[in-house]
């Protein structure tokens, strides 16, 4: 089917409207040229989407047809089901949008210009990870996290397969945080770990945030020297005349600035030289000059995205985790290509969210047994007419133990955090907390009523045993005090088995709550299944 020709070209791209109508049987390096021409030229946009849509449809052609690179194919297949859209002024070579409608994948080709075809299909490839993780809609779990790092974080958790696959210039990489920032991380990691790593990086937000701004920069100069350019005529462009009342001005002198008030003539030739040198300092940058200056600005610096939501819907996330995930079992299907992480995504998309440490803290708060004490101040239910005999109103005390591993990766940070969640959980009922701090014995055990009584200087540092808390329990704690909840926190580290003599009494609520890396408690018989992950910047 031939290309349309695009309304309105002007006489100034002649020289290229030859081309536009018969564009099928053109090969991909030959479109290419042809959209090259069209943002070195500064042509009408609508003529640069034009041959950039046929060089689009032939580049997913070449993924889904790709014999050298097998996941080729399975990307191109994902790529079918995304519309696309040209935007010349997104700051990433290639960007992203998700909706309920659809998948959106956005490019830039001012910003393409300068990579292979190869190394454009891996900027595809890059985004449709993106995609299928779901990563713009999994910002509202981290409505708390700077927009900047959150970007990066999911740049971190998919560059382990781009970097052994689909390598590309200034990737950012686990590596590249160590060079710039002296950052260590862990390769393949989940998006929680990158997030805590970086959140409080001041240095990783400085520099990707002006980093983005000299593109966002480079890319309205570029699209004001299009506009100004079109708007010119004659040999003094750029000069600025004023004149009032009636007569005649004449410039010799390009870039000179006159003015003339009255009736007579005025020659430029003396009024205008010494503005001539400082006007050529100023003089306006050529459309070459400032595509060069965005190139540099590419190999130095990272755009980040200008389209995914800063607080996408819940609802929204939901919806597309099956759709999601139905749709990359269907490609690997298709194309016979089942690359591990791409499997190991499918279970994530499909597994039932995990109720959090604060959610389960609620569920375990609202199953204490409920005492009660008679009252005259209340009548009886059952003889609500005898004035003489006591009533009974609620005298629910919930007795709660936190158990502080001081050997773990827990600072003041966290555990500000840990104690505001918790007071504002027991806000709504009464309440008693110990604490207790605790590495291969226990140091430190105090009473708190609220978050003023905490203390945030941790005591210890020593190895990790969780016996002696469960000792505690057993042979020191009053009856009158013993807890109705007990949450320990810690980072999974310690003994292997607690003895079971030691296990809390009947009716006392266990939870642990892991807060390092580390997914697994090393305790194979830790008394209870709540074993949570303090995550301290996920809202789910």
């Amino acid at each position: 089917m031939a290309i349309k020709k695009p309304k309105s070209l002007g006489k100034k791209n002649n020289h290229i409207l030859k081309n536009v109508i018969d564009t099928k049987d053109k090969s991909l390096s030959e479109i290419r040229k042809l959209w090259e021409q069209c943002v070195e030229n500064g042509s009408p946009e609508n003529l640069l989407k034009t041959y950039f849509t046929k060089y689009f449809e032939l580049l997913v052609f070449s993924l889904s047809s790709s014999v050298d690179i097998s996941d080729d194919q399975l990307y191109g297949y994902f790529l079918l089901n995304c519309s696309r859209k040209i935007d010349t002024s997104c700051t990433k070579p290639v960007d992203s949008h998700i909706t309920y409608q659809k998948m959106e994948v956005i490019f830039n080709p001012i910003l393409l210009r300068k990579y292979t075809n190869r190394q454009i299909k891996n900027f595809v490839i890059l985004e449709l990870l993106h995609i299928m993780n779901l990563h713009e809609l999994r910002k509202s779990e981290y409505i708390n996290v700077d927009n900047i790092i959150y970007h990066v974080s999911c740049c971190l958790t998919v560059s382990h397969i781009m970097r052994e696959h689909f390598m590309l210039p200034n990737l950012i990489t686990c590596k590249m945080m160590k060079e710039k920032f002296n950052i260590d991380l862990d390769e393949n990691q989940k998006l929680d770990y990158y997030i805590k790593k970086l959140n409080d990086n001041k240095d990783v937000k400085d520099f990707f945030n002006n980093s983005h701004n000299q593109i966002q920069n480079g890319l309205n100069n570029l699209n004001h020297n299009n506009s100004g350019s079109g708007n010119s005529s004659g040999q003094n462009q750029g000069n600025s005349q004023s004149s009032s009342g009636s007569g005649n001005s004449n410039n010799q002198s390009q870039g000179n600035s006159q003015s003339s008030s009255g009736s007579g003539n005025s020659n430029g030739q003396n009024q205008g030289s010494n503005q001539q040198a400082s006007s050529s300092q100023n003089k306006p940058q050529s459309r070459e000059d400032l595509l060069n200056q965005l190139d540099s600005l590419a190999d130095n610096s990272q755009g980040f995205s200008d389209n995914w939501d800063s607080n996408p819907s819940k609802s929204l996330q939901n919806n597309m985790k099956e759709k999601m995930s139905n749709l990359i079992e269907t490609t690997m299907k298709s194309t016979g290509i089942n690359p591990g992480h791409l499997t190991e995504l499918i279970k994530a998309l499909r597994q039932k969210p995990i109720i959090n440490w604060q959610k389960q803290l609620k569920h375990m708060k609202g199953s204490v047994k409920v005492p009660y004490k008679k009252t005259l101040l209340r009548r009886p239910r059952r003889c609500p007419d005898r004035y003489d005999i006591k009533g009974r109103i609620s005298d629910r005390r919930v007795k709660v133990l936190v158990a502080i591993d001081t050997s773990g990766s827990m600072g003041k940070k966290e555990l500000e955090f840990i104690f505001n969640e918790i007071f504002s959980i027991l806000s709504t009922v009464k309440f008693e907390l110990t604490v207790i701090e605790c590495d291969a014995e226990i140091n430190y055990i105090y009473e708190a009523k609220s978050i003023k009584d905490i203390n945030f200087k941790i005591h210890g540092r020593g190895g990790t045993s969780f016996i002696p808390v469960f000792k505690w329990l057993k042979n020191d704690c009053k009856t009158s005090k013993y807890p109705d909840l007990i949450i320990y926190f810690t980072d999974g580290y310690g003994d292997r088995t607690i003895p079971e003599n030691l296990r809390p009494k009947a009716g006392t609520q266990l939870m642990w709550v892991l807060t390092g890396t580390r997914d697994q408690l090393s305790v194979q018989n830790p008394f209870t299944k709540n074993i949570k992950q303090l995550n301290i910047y996920n809202n789910n």
